[in-house]
């Protein structure tokens, strides 16, 4: 398969060629793009970003090895004054930038409309419901996994193809004007902002610098693009009511152009009711989960998909791991929401576990929630106390944010019993050996903590076959 030429990358990038040597000299063609040379297959172009552990410089003459099809280096970095091994090294300003520069030029190649969904919680579900509704009726490009920054989503970008018509990407920042740089390469006619929250606060000046990052989206976008918020957020409702663009609302709260209603949970399943009317089964449990789903329903109708198509894409859509799934030991019900966390999506997941009614207890497994700066101390306690206000009888800390998870809980002064591990594979030890028959326990802390492992030792270990207190 041909991604490109290499002659119309020199053009983008306005990279010179190392030595002289001209791509007409040599097979013009590459059939994709490498930042690590390990996976680096035969024709792509190696791509050489420094980053905060590694150097891809480095890392040159590997990927010549694998034949790549050129090396793209930073101008003037000593020893890539000629080709390496035969292969050619094209010289850029900026590698990183240059990366940039070919994935929006890629994009601009093909009619295919995209939606662009960005927010502090719920980018990933709500990419992967609108994806699997999209299917229903279109060829759907989707950017996979969490590729969302500015690298994972030009290292996506090669699978576009002709075929698609509509695409989805969500959007990550770590720094201000990172999805204003996103939105100009991916040039959306849809932009989605989940909700506004404290997230990423050690990037951020506050809640206010986390909103002007955000609003990145709506600023680049056309002019005729359609912007979707959820008005249950107060920033963004009034973002509704006060930018020009056309911006449709969605809500679980209350009624607007799209919202939910007699929403009610189960193990493993959310029902609601879409615009009072239609019935909507989501295969993931969670009020937050509704809310998500109403970003997708927004987008959907915006394309002229009908409701049965909605209901039908809604139903299949499946959640890569970590994120609210059921799973089943014995007696015991684990609510994997390993895969992230942050102050908002803590205290939604709380409230899932807290509107349950299980024999058993309500056990609440939390861990560091990563990236909030000076603010960290006072959220982490603020999720302790919403773990009380839920009625969660267990709460298992971990580690120093889990202890002042903890203290949080504590201060509130309700039933609790609280218990503190150093890290997540005592945590995990901890819980097989305390957990009962019929108790629900939720796993939720930040992906670097590695909650992961506690959910697969709970899930190979035997809780609750001893006990039934």
């Amino acid at each position: 398969m041909t991604i490109g030429t290499l002659t119309e990358l020199t053009e983008i990038t306005a990279g010179s060629w190392a030595g002289g040597e001209h791509p007409g000299r040599r097979p013009d063609r590459f059939s994709g793009i490498a930042v690590d040379s390990r996976a680096l297959q035969p024709g792509e172009v190696f791509f050489c970003l420094k980053g905060a552990r590694t150097d891809g410089h480095h890392y040159a003459r590997a990927a010549a090895k694998r034949k790549a099809a050129a090396i793209v280096v930073r101008k003037g970095r000593p020893g890539f004054a000629r080709p390496i091994a035969g292969v050619p090294v094209l010289r850029v300003a900026d590698p990183a930038e240059a990366l940039c520069t070919w994935a929006g030029h890629h994009r601009r190649k093909f009619n295919v409309c995209f939606t662009a969904i960005t927010g502090s919680v719920g980018k990933t579900s709500t990419k992967e419901m609108l994806a699997s509704i999209f299917a229903q009726k279109y060829p759907t490009f989707k950017t996979p996994g969490n590729y969302n920054n500015l690298l994972g989503i030009p290292l996506s970008l090669p699978g576009l193809t002709a075929q698609h018509r509509l695409g989805v990407v969500e959007m990550g920042m770590s720094s201000p004007g990172e999805i204003a740089r996103l939105t100009r390469m991916i040039d959306p006619e849809v932009g989605i902002i989940t909700w506004i929250g404290p997230a990423h606060l050690e990037f951020f000046t506050g809640m206010q610098g986390i909103a002007r990052a955000k609003r990145e989206l709506f600023d680049e976008m056309n002019p005729a693009g359609i912007g979707i918020v959820n008005i249950d957020n107060p920033i963004l409702a009034r973002w509704k009511k006060q930018m020009k663009r056309k911006i449709l609302g969605y809500s679980i709260r209350r009624r607007t152009d799209v919202y939910a209603t007699d929403i009610r949970l189960a193990p493993g399943e959310t029902v609601f009711k879409l615009n009072g009317r239609t019935l909507v089964r989501l295969p993931v449990m969670g009020v937050h989960a509704v809310a998500n789903a109403l970003a997708a329903c927004a987008a959907a109708g915006l394309y002229g998909i009908g409701v049965e198509k909605i209901r039908s894409g809604l139903l299949h859509m499946c959640l890569p791991s970590g994120r609210m799934a059921v799973k089943k030991n014995n007696s015991i019900t684990i609510l994997d929401d390993s895969y992230n966390s942050n102050p908002i999506s803590a205290k939604a997941a709380l409230a899932t576990l807290g509107a349950l009614r299980p024999p058993g207890k309500k056990v609440a497994c939390l861990g560091a929630m990563r990236e909030l700066g000076d603010s960290a101390l006072q959220l982490h306690k603020d999720v302790g106390r919403a773990a009380a206000a839920q009625g969660v009888e267990v709460l298992l800390g971990v580690g120093y944010w889990g202890r002042q998870i903890v203290a949080g809980a504590e201060h509130a002064r309700r039933r609790i019993f609280t218990h503190v591990a150093p890290d997540a594979d005592k945590a995990g030890i901890w819980l097989a050996e305390n957990l009962s028959a019929h108790d629900v326990v939720l796993i939720k802390a930040s992906r670097a903590e590695g909650f992961d492992r506690i959910v697969q030792y709970l899930t190979v270990k035997h809780p609750g076959q001893k006990r039934t207190r």
